[in-house]
């Protein structure tokens, strides 16, 4: 991204070859075929980033930074937070929280994005602070920050620009009314450029 002029950001996912999934998948070829990689090779720093859900996902974490930790700078990041709506329109559609409120209270609200007031994305983003899956997101992320505390690795939380908690309030739709996750968890092109922003601004990529 333009606005993170001190880093050069090199993406290794589900696209490449014998790629990194903290679950049932990762094994050690799995590992040993990264550390090849070019990416690997060129990189200062190593920034994890997935969804941990269970004992096996916490162990193969652990299994990876212990091989990597004094080759690389290893940091970690917690899990995103989860949205869900009513059950009610989930067997018609594959719905985001955003799309069941536009449709709950669509007689209140303009289905179009750029129509939406600063009244209604600000009804929005109060409705996905009250509707985010805390307890089971808290219990992961008080997790994953022990084994960051125990291997000595620096852990960034993710709903540090994911919410405004003093307001009570977790971004859903950005400031322009665009969607910002396309299912629970991921993130639009729009969301991405909008929580880059955020990240930014405040400061939280800080890796050293």
């Amino acid at each position: 991204m333009h606005l993170f002029k001190k880093y050069e950001f090199l993406r290794y996912g589900t696209s490449n070859k014998g790629a990194i999934k903290f679950g049932k998948g990762l094994k050690s070829n799995k590992i040993d075929i990264f550390q090849k990689s070019q990416i690997f090779k060129q990189a200062d720093i190593i920034l994890i980033s997935d969804y941990f859900d269970d004992d096996i996902s916490f162990n193969k974490l652990e299994y990876f930074i212990s091989l990597l930790k004094n080759k690389k700078k290893i940091v970690l990041t917690s899990n995103s937070n989860v949205y869900t709506h009513s059950k009610k329109y989930k067997k018609f559609y594959r719905l985001t929280l955003f799309d069941y409120i536009l449709l709950k209270d669509r007689n209140n609200i303009e289905l179009i994005d750029e129509n939406l007031s600063s009244n209604d994305i600000y009804k929005i983003n109060k409705f996905y602070y009250k509707n985010k899956k805390e307890l089971k997101v808290e219990k992961i992320n008080k997790k994953l920050r022990y084994i960051a505390e125990k291997n000595k690795i620096k852990i960034l939380m993710k709903q540090d620009f994911q919410c405004k908690l003093i307001e009570k309030v977790c971004y859903g739709v950005t400031d322009s009314g665009m969607k910002i996750f396309y299912d629970s968890t991921h993130y639009t092109l729009e969301g991405a450029k909008f929580f880059g922003k955020k990240i930014y601004e405040l400061g939280w990529l800080k890796l050293n």
